[in-house]
């Protein structure tokens, strides 16, 4: 089973987590890094090697990051460069994490669950329209 490490600023990331734990139920196999209030770098990066270091995961980690370019996504995207057995992805949404989420325990590989999630992710993404109709259940 691919590994799941879910970094963020603060902690979304583990909101993110309980939030597809209580619809999906407990999951194996995911780990939160968070980049707390006061923390420095070096103890951001020094969390993301333990990380890393735990893995034991021959099916490969998949890393959800919520924003490109902050602190959690460079210390992983750093430590993924060569790395055969590690995606970095960013821009994290609920939506993404809960349909790749089931895509893995449905066995997928690491690289079908890279193809997937840029555009999973996309297509939670939108804005509801004034044509929109709450008493019409064929919108659902």
């Amino acid at each position: 089973m691919v590994r799941f490490v879910v970094a963020s600023h603060a902690s979304l990331a583990r909101g993110l987590v309980s939030a597809v734990e209580l619809i999906l139920g407990l999951q194996r196999d995911f780990v939160v890094v968070e980049l707390l209030p006061g923390e420095t770098n070096t103890e951001l990066c020094a969390k993301v090697d333990a990380v890393l270091g735990e893995a034991d995961e021959p099916d490969g980690t998949m890393v959800f990051c919520d924003l490109l370019g902050g602190s959690p996504f460079q210390a992983f995207a750093i430590r993924s460069l060569g790395r055969e057995d590690m995606r970095v992805v960013y821009g994290t949404n609920l939506g993404m994490l809960l349909e790749m989420t089931v895509l893995r325990n449905d066995g997928a590989s690491l690289d079908e669950i890279a193809s997937k999630v840029e555009e999973v992710g996309r297509a939670q993404i939108g804005v509801l329209a004034d044509q929109f109709d709450p008493l019409d259940d064929d919108d659902f």
